[in-house]
């Protein structure tokens, strides 16, 4: 009986040279995709550290305004009215408060109502061609302020009167007649009905006095238009029954004086 011998295969031994590099291009890709991993989780830190110093500056930007306006208001609205020098001396200060917070806080949400009263207190220091000045700025910055931009426009008028500039102070009283929801549309029909009267323009006066009659039976204004209307010769000045959903606009409760030039 014959054996046949087998014969087993030869086994092919890797290259140590192939190894190593094999070995040394795995350890530099993990080393490059690790680089990279910690570049994204820097960038990821560095960007939320960022954010987040934003975020607190903001914050304390938006605390120091509110402060700063709440002590340039309490200043302005609290002046010694029996005092003319003190009560000059208050709004001189709050003036320099509300400037600040324009200045370095224009993003916050004091600014609006700082640059208001800023105005304001410009013309009570007789400053109307600044306050005319800071008026357009609010209107320029804040064109879409419903309320606060119907008062603005109505102390901007009043401005324009200080200067004798009627015209314009009839543009802006027009103004606050296009602007939904003022709450000053009655006012403005008086003083657009008056400055028909101081030129000479009686029809339009007469219209701008019977709108305010129609339009705002519950106005405070109500009687005094009734009667420049009857002084005119436009009758008794009612002629439309008073409806119980009217009811008398409000002004801004931050400035006493809004509805006095």
């Amino acid at each position: 009986m014959a054996f046949k011998i087998k014969t087993v295969s030869k086994t092919s031994v890797p290259d140590e040279r192939k190894v190593m590099e094999s070995m040394t291009r795995l350890r530099h890709d993990m080393g490059a995709r690790a680089k990279t991993l910690w570049v994204v989780i820097g960038t990821v830190i560095v960007a939320a550290a960022v954010v987040g110093g934003v975020y607190f500056m903001n914050a304390q930007a938006e605390q120091l305004a509110q402060e700063q306006l709440q002590q340039a208001t309490h200043l302005y609205m609290n002046r010694p009215l029996n005092d003319t020098d003190a009560g000059l001396s208050h709004v001189r200060q709050a003036v320099e408060l509300f400037q600040s917070i324009v200045a370095e806080y224009p993003k916050s949400s004091s600014a609006p109502l700082a640059m208001h009263l800023l105005a304001n207190a410009l013309s009570v220091l007789g400053d109307h061609e600044g306050a005319v000045a800071t008026y357009q700025q609010f209107l320029d910055a804040y064109p879409l302020r419903g309320t606060l931009n119907s008062l603005v426009r109505q102390r901007l008028a009043y401005a324009y009167l200080e200067q004798g500039d009627l015209q314009r102070a009839e543009r802006a009283f027009e103004k606050i007649l296009t602007i939904d929801k003022a709450p000053n549309k009655d006012l403005a029909l008086l003083e657009l009905a008056s400055l028909g009267e101081q030129q000479k323009q009686s029809d339009a006066a007469m219209a701008r006095y019977q709108e305010l009659v129609k339009g705002y039976p519950h106005s405070i204004y109500f009687s005094e238009a009734s009667s420049r209307i009857r002084i005119l010769g436009g009758g008794d000045g009612v002629s439309v029954v008073p409806s119980p959903a009217s009811t008398v606009p409000e002004l801004d409760s931050t400035d006493e004086s809004a509805s006095n030039p």
